[in-house]
This record gives C-alpha cells, sequence and structure tokens, in this order.
C-alpha cells in the first residue's frame, strides 16, 4: 500500500510539471504570435512612410499605385495573421489577448480596403486629397502602434504588457480609427 501511495504522489508530481510545462508554453506562443503581429504592422507602417514621401517628391501617382499594391498586399495578410493558430482547446491564440480583437476588428481589417481603393484611384490618376489624407492617418496610426509596442523592452514584455499597450493604443485612437474608417 505504502509503495502505491509513493507511485501516485510521483505521478501526480510530474502531472503538474507537465501543466505548468504547457501553460508556460502556451504564453510563449502567444507573445511569439504577438510580436510576429506587431511586427508586421512595422513592416506596412515603414512602407507606407517611405510611398507617401516618395510620391510628395515625385508626385507619380502611377508609381504610387504599384507601391500601394504592394502595401495592399501586405496589409491584407495582416487580417488573417495570427487567426489560424490554434490552442489544444481548439480556440485561436489570438482570442485571448485583451484588445487585440478591438484593433483587428477596428483597425486592420478596413486598413486594406483603404490602399486598395488609394493604389486603384492612384492608378487611374483620380487619387483625391481625402484618399491621400486617409493614407496618411493611416500611417500616422500605425506609427503611433509602433511607437507604443516596440520599446527597448521590447524582447522581454510580457503578454500583459502587450496587453496594456493594445488597450492603450485603442482607448486612445478609438475615434480616429472610426473616423479613418468612415472616410
Amino acid at each position: 500500500m505504502r509503495a502505491w501511495k509513493i507511485v501516485s504522489g510521483g505521478l501526480f508530481v510530474v502531472i503538474l510539471i507537465l501543466i505548468a510545462a504547457m501553460l508556460w508554453q502556451n504564453q510563449q506562443v502567444k507573445k511569439e504570435l504577438i510580436r510576429d503581429y506587431i511586427l508586421h504592422h512595422s513592416n506596412i507602417e515603414y512602407s507606407l512612410r517611405l510611398f507617401i514621401d516618395e510620391y510628395e517628391k515625385s508626385q507619380d501617382t502611377e508609381q504610387l499605385a504599384d507601391d500601394l499594391f504592394i502595401a495592399y498586399g501586405a496589409a491584407t495578410v495582416t487580417t488573417r495573421k495570427p487567426v489560424n493558430i490554434h490552442q489544444l482547446t481548439g480556440i485561436p491564440y489570438i482570442n485571448n489577448v485583451d484588445f487585440l480583437y478591438e484593433i483587428r476588428d477596428q483597425f486592420d481589417f478596413y486598413l486594406p480596403g483603404a490602399v486598395k481603393a488609394a493604389s486603384d484611384d492612384a492608378r487611374d490618376g483620380e487619387l483625391t486629397e481625402a484618399q491621400y489624407q486617409n493614407l496618411q492617418g493611416y500611417q500616422q496610426l500605425l506609427l503611433e502602434f509602433m511607437e507604443l509596442t516596440v520599446d527597448e523592452d521590447f524582447g522581454e514584455k510580457s503578454v500583459s504588457d502587450f496587453e496594456d499597450d493594445f488597450k492603450t493604443f485603442y482607448e486612445k485612437n478609438e475615434v480616429k480609427i472610426s473616423e479613418l474608417i468612415n472616410n
């Protein structure tokens, strides 16, 4: 009987260690998905800034259209980014990150459409000042997102640190995002 208790206790300890390891790995995967999501937005912001700067110098709408088509592809990927990676329970990791859904739903979802519309109209030589201002608005919001989330502690941030950054960004820019969507 005593041996049975020792074996049961040992198995219980092993199970606790496995659960702790699984929870730690869950947080690590979530953290890496968030970091990848943020860095992808950094690439889009840099591209838009570069394309806008080039357009301001050259006023070449055809080149802007080609450049924006590239940005459109990158922005489209953002809407699908970490959604397809699921936990063992079947729930996407990203569904458990506070305020990320709001940012994806209110910002990422509309970004590709705005970039594509500006690209199409620029190709036709019909880029309006409102569309151009809209592009600049999206680029500025992306820049604010990057400045808030990417700092000297980027590699050391926890999931809750990123969630705090997402909350701050969303609450600060909810009105701006709505204005961009409705323009």
